[in-house]
């Protein structure tokens, strides 16, 4: 759709002779569609893939930080005396 590439079925099926070219009256109305549709999905790819994972590691090391700091226990102080 995005460069226009037709075949036509009729002439495959009947003669044996497929009319196939590029370009075309359709090209104006499907081509901006096709390649929004191209682009599209490439950057929702790349978003799902890479930034959403790399989000929920951030997130997930700050939760863990916080909680570890949380979790520790002072020791009590044990005084040693000294002769």
């Amino acid at each position: 759709m995005a460069v226009g590439f037709n075949i036509d079925f009729v002439g495959l099926f009947t003669h044996f002779k497929p009319h196939i070219h590029f370009g075309g009256d359709n090209v104006a109305f499907w081509g901006p569609l096709a390649w929004t549709m191209i682009f599209g999905l490439g950057f929702a790819t790349i978003i799902t893939l890479i930034l959403v994972p790399c989000m929920y590691l951030i997130r997930l090391t700050r939760i863990k930080a916080r909680f570890s700091k949380k979790e520790k226990v002072k020791e009590p102080e044990v005084e040693v005396a000294t002769v």
